[in-house]
């Protein structure tokens, strides 16, 4: 079991609030247990199968090198739930109120079991849940730009829509990686770097590669640059003599 903060912990049981302006952050308190282990944990076994490692998945751990098997998995198995709920919503068939739940509960469970596709493990270190939890907050205010402007019309529904809908489950990838990120600053290393993913690379990503290795906190994080969520590209990690690159499967302790 996991050793949650007090106010996950203490959450009662239920579904996320809907009403007619809905805050761009919830409370953590409403993001329970039930909706941790049970949808997180649940999307994440369905990218398992898929990638062919369900196996691994329930003994409970598997090499940071299948969890870029997961992410990828995750993507695929996202985007037609996203730009289903968005072709609703432009076809009438749902209001606003109803595709912002659904959505963010969608994009939210996808965080979370991205960053358990990272980590290497179903049972997160408890000092790295804040930093899960921040990455899918970090998508929601997203998210949330996207619902205002759908209600000014600045955003029109059409197919412009549907493809700004997938581009949340892309965001996986980035989402996952950067809570590894945040792992590895925890445990203590001292550099990291850019691996240029199997992309076309814009001019930023090529731009931050270029940098090789640099003090670990001046890594600019996947997706901050001109790709945003359809960056591909991964960070690997070095203490004072070693290397740990994606394939390692936990960061325990820095090769000083």
């Amino acid at each position: 079991m996991i050793h949650f903060p007090a106010t996950i912990a203490s959450a009662v049981p239920g579904p996320l609030p809907v009403s007619a302006d809905p805050p761009l952050i919830p409370s953590l308190a409403e993001h329970n247990e039930r909706l941790w282990l049970g949808d997180a944990r649940g999307v994440l076994a369905d990218a398992a199968r898929a990638a062919g490692l369900l196996a691994m998945y329930g003994a409970g751990s598997w090499p940071a090198s299948k969890g870029r098997a997961m992410l990828m998995a995750l993507a695929a198995q996202g985007g037609p739930l996203l730009r289903g709920f968005t072709r609703l919503l432009a076809r009438g068939g749902m209001t606003i109120t109803a595709w912002f739940a659904a959505m963010t509960h969608a994009v939210r469970e996808r965080v979370y079991a991205a960053s358990l596709a990272s980590l290497g493990t179903i049972e997160p270190e408890p000092e790295i849940v804040p930093e899960i939890l921040r990455q899918a907050e970090v998508q929601q205010s997203y998210l949330a730009g996207f619902r205002d402007e759908v209600l000014t019309a600045d955003q029109l529904l059409d197919a412009t829509a549907i493809a700004r809908a997938e581009l949340y489950a892309h965001a996986v990838w980035g989402a996952g990686q950067n809570t590894r990120h945040t792992r590895f600053i925890l445990a203590g290393y001292l550099q990291a770097k850019r691996i240029l993913g199997i992309a076309d690379h814009c001019r930023g990503c090529l731009r931050e590669a270029a940098k090789g290795w640099q003090p670990i906190r001046r890594v600019k994080p996947i997706g901050r640059t001109e790709c945003k969520a359809r960056c591909k590209c991964h960070i690997v990690y070095r203490g004072k003599g070693g290397l740990i690159a994606w394939t390692a499967i936990e960061p325990a302790a820095p090769a000083f």
